[in-house]
């Protein structure tokens, strides 16, 4: 499990979720982007945090090696949901050992916030390399992105 505290806020992310993101590294050169939606909750109380699990790619979105559109409604039909879990955000694969956003996932996830905004106060954002994950917190109100941290796939 992954557990970090961001601006007074517990980050939890289970081991169920890191293992679908390990599994679909692009770890040769010939594997196209994975990715999905990040399932969790956030308490209203407290604003911490859960990911409970995540999604991985479908047949309707579109993926190269260094591209991945998910099709972020029918990841959630696709996928059955109990409450209080819902969509706490996306992921996705890079071909690189310690994985760095780009632009384009950056406009991404600010689009997804400015969406999301009445929804929860945060999403996360993870972008899966080949021997780390990297997360980032985005706030819904602000539109602001912070990030969590690097955590290596060989200390959880």
């Amino acid at each position: 499990m992954i557990s970090s505290v961001i601006d007074d806020m517990q980050i939890d992310i289970l081991d169920k979720t890191i293992s679908c993101m390990y599994q679909k590294r692009q770890t040769k050169l010939d594997l196209a982007e994975d990715g999905g939606v990040l399932l969790g909750y956030e308490n209203k109380r407290t604003s911490n945090i859960t990911i409970t699990d995540c999604t991985s790619s479908l047949e309707c979105d579109k993926r190269s090696r260094s591209f991945i559109r998910i099709s972020t409604v029918l990841h959630l039909k696709a996928h059955a949901i109990d409450e209080p879990s819902g969509y706490m955000g996306t992921w996705h694969t890079h071909p690189q050992l310690k994985p760095y956003p780009s632009e384009i996932d950056i406009n991404d996830w600010r689009l997804s916030l400015r969406k999301n905004k009445k929804a929860t106060k945060h999403l996360i954002f993870a972008v899966s390399g080949i021997e780390y994950i990297g997360l980032w917190l985005g706030d819904s109100k602000t539109n602001d992105l912070s990030l969590i941290g690097y955590f290596a796939y060989g200390f959880f």
